[in-house]
């Protein structure tokens, strides 16, 4: 609102509304012949105070620096939409970082329909070929994320895009496959679609810490050693197990 100085007396400031936007809950959603994740907005209470979150919205995050360093944007996610906020938020999360919804509504999207003026997508352009780009980057996130052989084992490593797996990866402070438990969501095929609403949690005292592991080893996430790394039964059963490390955090 503008106003000249002397209209200040009259100004009306509109109360906070007592609602607020949220990520609640994220689905597993099919494209082509793989699996991405795509965030449901939901309206919620406001909280009183920033409360632990799930989920990360590319839109609008922000942190210290040293997070750009640590967990840089992949320069190998040519033409990625759905799944970029997950992938980014599960990579985050095991270099040790936590998110925090806000307690009210600072910025809104412009989410209008795609072929308006006023909001150019990569979309609109050339996406016969943008789609199959797109495609082998899903297959480039899902292999990041630990979930290749529960998703996309018919297609052979050697065809997926591994660059910089070191600098763009996952980090060491905790286990990529705990995090589909923390935030109740099943990356299986045959699994629950949708995650659990967490709008009442987020509302009252958001999600509990999870321990992460000191720099010190042992170190989660080798990619030299995929398997032993990403362990595919707990995917598969959707019950990870924390490990000894992780246990004897949390019992600190």
């Amino acid at each position: 609102i503008c106003r000249r100085t002397d209209d200040q007396r009259q100004a009306i400031v509109d109360p906070i509304p007592p609602t607020q936007v949220s990520i609640c809950r994220t689905r597993r959603m099919q494209v082509g012949r793989t699996l991405s994740f795509k965030h449901d907005v939901n309206r919620m209470k406001r909280p009183h105070q920033p409360n632990r979150a799930a989920f990360l919205a590319a839109g609008f995050n922000f942190a210290k620096g040293s997070r750009v360093r640590e967990v840089p944007y992949d320069a190998h996610s040519i033409f990625l939409f759905d799944g970029e906020e997950t992938t980014l938020a599960v990579r985050a999360w095991t270099h040790g970082y936590d998110f925090y919804q806000p307690d009210r509504d600072i910025v809104s999207h412009l989410y209008i329909p795609n072929h308006s003026p006023l909001r150019p997508v990569f979309w609109t352009t050339d996406w016969a070929f943008r789609q199959r780009v797109q495609f082998w980057t899903m297959l480039r996130m899902n292999y990041i994320l630990g979930l290749h052989q529960l998703l996309d084992y018919w297609v052979n490593v050697s065809d997926i895009d591994t660059r910089d797996l070191h600098k763009y990866g996952l980090g060491h402070r905790r286990r990529a496959v705990d995090y589909w438990t923390y935030v109740g969501v099943s990356p299986r095929r045959d699994g629950p679609e949708w995650s659990k609403h967490l709008c009442r949690q987020l509302e009252s005292t958001g999600l509990p810490p999870f321990p992460y592991q000191e720099s010190t080893g042992p170190y989660y996430n080798d990619y030299s050693d995929y398997a032993k790394s990403f362990p595919l039964n707990e995917l598969q059963n959707d019950q990870p197990q924390p490990s000894v490390a992780v246990a004897n955090l949390a019992n600190q």
